[in-house]
Parts: structure tokens; sequence; C-alpha cells
């Protein structure tokens, strides 16, 4: 009889493992999922940051600029309408806006990707602890299971 619980025991640490061992692997793939898009948060904000500077700038800019075309090649080109911005205002909309106003939508698109960055952030440490509580319950059954065998 102490043998078949013995064995049921086991039975049981086992499924329970395995029930662990699938919700950590969905904790994992969530995170990979998450340092993917806080990866791509991030550079978005370089992106914006980036922009702003330039932007910040274009008072000095009155014998021209140097524009990337690409592979590290620049041109210097001349400003034809000083004082404007051509700016993405959403759904692939472009406006003519004034330096001003641009900042003032750039810092905005900014704060708000850096919100998002933040919260992306500790959803990754939350799925970070979710993972440490899943492997301290798995010590704790194989531990329980060892226990189980030594007593037989």
């Amino acid at each position: 009889m102490a043998a078949k619980q013995q064995g049921e025991l086991a039975q049981a640490y086992q499924e329970e493992l395995a029930r662990l061992a699938y919700e950590a692997q969905g904790y994992n793939d969530q995170s990979r999922a998450l340092q993917q898009q806080l990866g791509a948060l991030q550079a978005a904000i370089a992106d914006i940051r980036g922009a702003l500077e330039t932007l910040n700038n274009m008072e000095n800019a009155s014998q021209g600029v140097l524009v990337p075309l690409g592979a590290g090649a620049m041109m210097k080109a001349k400003l034809i309408n000083e004082g404007k911005v051509m700016i993405d205002i959403g759904a692939g909309f472009i406006a003519e806006k004034e330096i001003k106003e641009g900042l003032e939508i750039l810092n905005e698109r900014l704060k708000r990707t850096e919100d998002a960055a933040d919260r992306t952030q500790k959803a990754v440490a939350q799925i970070s602890e979710h993972l440490s509580e899943i492997d301290s319950r798995a010590k704790t059954i194989i531990d329980k299971g060892r226990a189980g065998q030594e007593g037989e």
C-alpha cells in the first residue's frame, strides 16, 4: 500500500513539474517578445531624440545642412523653407509645421514612447519575478520528491 501511495505521489510531482515547465516556457516566450518590443522602442527613442536635436540646431543652419544619403554618405544642402518642418502626424500623413510646433509634437511623441518603454521594462521585470517563483516551486517539489524516495 505504501509503495502505491509513493508511486502516486511521484506521479503527482512529475505532473506538477511538467505544468510548471509549461508555464515557464510561456513566460519565457512572453519575455522574448517584450525584449524585442523594448529594443524597437529604444530605437524609436533614439530616432526621436536625434530629430529633436536636429530641429533644435536648425537656427544655426543658415549656411546649409548635411543630408544623410545612406551608407555613410552625406550631401550639403541649403534650406529653402527655413522655419518650417515636414512632420509625420500619424496614419501616414505628413504636414508642414513651424519648427516650434514640430518640436512640441516630437517631445510629446518622445514622452509617449518613453512611457511605453517603461511599461514594457516593468512587464519584463514582472515576468522575471514569475519565473523566479516557478523556479522556487519546482525546487520545492524536487526536494519533496527526493525526501519521499529517501523515506522508502
